[in-house]
């Protein structure tokens, strides 16, 4: 048995060169609203044509590395005692909240990147919100830190709490209780898709809702700092320039995360978190989005519409930071706008006041009418994209 351990232990160094099935991580949610928790587990894909196909050694590898993400899974998110809480909590009947765990997931064949928000009774038995996270290289069962995924982790550093000073402080409103968000902490955090996600402790981020905060950064914004060798290369490079593909987008920036044009606010509501206190442009209601993978996103309905602002109809989604299919905001100019999308249909020239009418920089707009909604490029005063809006169609004020 020891021999057979030690060999398994050399082969963990080998894997690269051996044709293991993929590895990945599933994740499975167990409760409701009130108790609720997530146990993580990794789950092997074996795309080398069925287990027969995997020699003794490669299946013993494998096996190793199981145990071993298995074992990292188990001690960062405490998930035994995680499933002893919410036992308890199941026998006792009280319908109060004991333990809620809500998770962030991303994973593919090379990297697991979790993390979850745990409320209630934590594992050394206090009280709180708190953070917890583990992003693994699935191809050697080894915790990656942010300095590994950036070639000068002290730069991106140094840029994500620039982001943090010039954007994200000055969008705290009534909804947090406390936000003490520099220095950023380095030590727990998520990616996935969209970016890079931060999390504090509630000791110094915490809604009114007793819930821990955190700070999403878009990959465009922290592509600089990437180089070819981080393991989320891939994952952080922009779209492609696809004009097609915005002409058949049905009015969504992201399917995954916030609702098109067809639903209702009351829908929106449900969706994503949209604050409760919004603003008003000339023409619209202004909802924007709370959630921090959201920075940048906002909602509107008509501003005199007849139905109840919950069964309103949205009617335009915006965003003042994105980059979508070679659209990003603060990089794309009007040049490469125009060569991608073409000569726009028409345009729109906000002076300072109109602009702040409209909560919108001084600029002009290029009007394009594509399928199933109108898209409109909001440009700062050097001609560089400051928002994307989709509306569902041509606003009178267009006209």
């Amino acid at each position: 048995m020891k021999n057979r351990l030690l060999a398994a232990l050399a082969l963990l160094w080998l894997m690269p060169a051996l044709a293991l099935g993929e590895i990945t991580v599933r994740s499975e949610t167990t409760g409701d609203d009130v108790n609720r928790i997530v146990h993580f587990a990794p789950k092997a894909e074996d795309t080398a044509g069925g287990e027969s196909a995997l020699s003794e050694e490669e299946q013993l590898a494998q096996e190793t590395l199981m145990l071993q993400i298995t074992g990292a899974l188990d001690m960062r998110f405490a998930q035994s005692r995680a499933a002893q809480l919410y036992a308890n909590a199941q026998a006792s009947g009280d319908s109060r909240r004991v333990i809620h765990q809500t998770p962030f997931v991303y994973a593919d064949d090379a990297l697991a990147s979790l993390a979850i928000l745990w409320e209630g009774t934590q594992p050394d038995g206090t009280q709180g919100c708190r953070p917890y996270s583990l992003t693994l290289d699935l191809t050697t069962g080894q915790e990656l830190a942010l300095a590994d995924l950036f070639d000068d982790p002290d730069g991106a550093v140094a840029a994500m709490e620039a982001i943090i000073g010039r954007d994200v402080l000055e969008e705290m409103n009534t909804y947090v209780e406390v936000y003490d968000l520099l220095p950023m902490p380095t030590d727990c955090f998520s990616v996935d898709e969209t970016g890079l996600t931060v999390y504090y402790t509630d000791e110094r981020f915490r809604t009114f809702e007793g819930r821990s905060g955190y700070v999403t950064f878009y990959w465009y914004e922290l592509e600089a700092y990437i180089g070819k060798d981080s393991p989320v290369y891939a994952l952080s490079r922009p779209q492609a320039a696809d004009a097609e593909a915005i002409r058949a987008a049905d009015g969504v920036f992201d399917a995954n995360r916030l609702p098109g044009l067809r639903v209702t606010l009351g829908s929106a509501m449900d969706a994503c978190a949209l604050t409760d206190e919004p603003d008003c442009t000339r023409d619209s209601i202004l909802y924007t989005a709370l959630d921090a993978g959201l920075r940048g996103f906002a909602v509107e309905i008509p501003k005199y519409a007849e139905t109840a602002e919950e069964d309103t109809p949205i009617s335009a989604v915006r965003a003042s930071r994105i980059s979508w299919h070679g659209l990003t905001t603060g990089k794309t100019t009007r040049e490469q706008i125009v060569a991608l999308l073409g000569e726009p249909e028409r345009t729109a020239l906000y002076d300072t006041d109109d602009a702040a009418d409209m909560m919108l920089e001084p600029g002009e707009s290029l009007i394009y009418t594509m399928q199933g909604y109108v898209l409109e490029a909001h440009l700062d005063g050097g001609g560089v994209l400051s928002c994307l809006i989709l509306h569902a169609s041509l606003p009178e004020r267009l006209y």
